[in-house]
């Protein structure tokens, strides 16, 4: 089935599948009631809101959108695009000065937020603050301005673990290409969870992908409320992230025989993950699918989807067949039409990553005979020692994660050393005395410069990006 075109062309088809189907495009929890949105009620909310955003004047504007996962929040994104806007997706955890600073780089015109960060966003005095609401004035069917497929469509910001964040421009072709392709015959489902920040890729990707499909989209305003949201909305499939999956699966381990604590779920896709061999297996017991997903905000949602393999957890899979990879002096390098514009106004850094359409991911990687991947590190991330040999810590974070004592690590150099920096499960002597026994006897299997001299414990989890990875010096 072809891409559509236009966002026009999206939504009229996304409305036919979902007549098709019976399915309410959107439910979410309102206190503890679950509330459902009918096809009838999205469509006509989409086609009044995107009308009103024309009359503003939005249309080829860069709009800021801003607050917390909601359906006023995937109401306003879709009738942005709808109305030619550009949507510039905040981070509803920035500061009134960091909104001032993320709006002037983007040559923002206003920003629709909130009541959660009106407030904040209000006392910019560059900008003015929209509030997110439904439109009051029923939709016209008024012919609305469509944009030509390579112009650009959005604007969100990396949350990488290292320097500033840069502003990722998607084309509009991008962004349909991403939301139509994700759809793969295998992988039906009436219900899914969103709990990804809609700000960021792994949110506003994941929910676009619902769609074509037909399906519902339960909406999860915290990952902080995941088990009642698996409860209360019962998706068959959700998006997660490192952290929620180690804890999806420590309740499967303690699950009685019988129980089924993670509801109806059966899919679950997890984005920058190296699994331990324990916990692909768990989810297997429990005939629950696990998924690995290597993408970046760079190469707009496609990377690599792919099941894990129980026997071998660290395979990633061959790369999506929309896009194009070679590895270049052991950096993953990707082409295709997800792929970004570059960094909106940084010329030096789209060229950087960018060079005749081949983004550079900074991954470093090997593929097997069968055209598998495999990471192996980040390039940025690389600790070069003294003696001249290069070494990437997520495998030797990896391997300490296994230990049942350690909650969060991160490996560095530390006088031309390699230093393990751990916070324990608990604050306990007898947990330290684990890790440095776990510690010790991994260090024996390892080549001398990789052994870990340092290990060094601390009290409080490390700052995080607002996806969960751990933010490295």
């Amino acid at each position: 089935m072809s891409v559509p075109t236009t966002f026009q062309e999206f939504f009229q088809r996304s409305r036919e599948k979902y007549k098709e189907t019976g399915l309410p495009p959107f439910k979410y929890m309102e206190d503890r009631e679950v509330v459902s949105v009918s096809t009838e009620e999205f469509f006509s909310d989409l086609a009044a809101l995107a009308e009103e955003f024309v009359r503003c004047g939005y249309a080829n504007q860069h709009i800021g959108l801003m607050g917390e996962n909601s359906y006023l929040w995937m109401l306003s994104f879709c009738a942005l695009l709808e109305a030619g806007a550009v949507p510039i997706l905040l981070s509803r955890d920035l500061s009134s000065g960091e909104v001032a600073e993320y709006c002037k780089k983007t040559d923002t015109f206003t920003v629709v937020c909130d009541e959660t960060v009106f407030q904040k966003v209000s006392t910019v005095a560059e900008l003015c603050a929209a509030p997110m609401v439904k439109s009051s004035t029923p939709g016209t069917g008024a012919i609305l301005p469509t944009r030509d497929p390579e112009s650009l469509g959005c604007i969100l910001f990396t949350s990488g673990t290292t320097g500033d964040a840069k502003a990722v421009m998607l084309s509009v072709k991008a962004l349909l290409v991403d939301f139509w392709t994700l759809v793969k015959p295998h992988r039906t489902f009436e219900t899914g969870l969103t709990v990804m920040p809609y700000h960021h890729l792994a949110g506003f990707s994941v929910a676009g992908d619902f769609f074509p499909r037909g399906s519902t989209n339960f909406i999860g305003k915290s990952p902080k409320d995941l088990m009642r949201y698996l409860r209360a909305g019962e998706p068959e499939y959700m998006f997660a992230v490192p952290e929620m999956v180690e804890i999806m699966a420590q309740r499967l381990r303690t699950a009685k025989p019988g129980e089924k604590p993670l509801g109806k779920l059966r899919m679950l896709f997890c984005g920058g993950a190296k699994f331990p061999e324990d916990t692909a297996k768990i989810f297997s017991e429990h005939n629950i699918e696990l998924w690995h997903v290597y993408s970046a905000s760079e190469s707009g949602g496609h990377g690599i989807i792919h099941p894990v393999d129980v026997n071998n957890p660290s395979c990633l899979g061959p790369i999506d067949d929309i896009l194009e990879a070679k590895v270049v002096d052991g950096e993953l390098l990707l082409r295709g039409d997800t792929v970004m514009m570059g960094y909106y106004k940084d010329p030096d850094a789209t060229a950087a990553v960018l060079t005749d359409g081949w983004y550079h991911t900074g991954d470093l990687c090997r593929v097997d005979e069968n055209g598998y991947y495999y990471l192996t590190g980040r390039k940025k991330n690389l600790i070069i020692l003294s003696n001249g040999e290069n070494v990437s810590p997520e495998g030797l974070e990896a391997m300490l994660r296994a230990c049942p004592f350690v909650e969060e690590v991160l490996v560095k150099e530390k006088n031309n050393f390699l230093c393990a920096e751990v916070l324990p499960t608990e604050n306990t002597a007898a947990a330290r005395k684990a890790v440095e026994a776990f510690l010790e006897e991994q260090n024996d299997a390892l080549p001398s410069y990789k052994q870990i001299h340092f290990l060094e414990f601390r009290d409080t989890p490390f700052e995080k990006t607002d996806i969960g990875k751990i933010k490295r010096a």
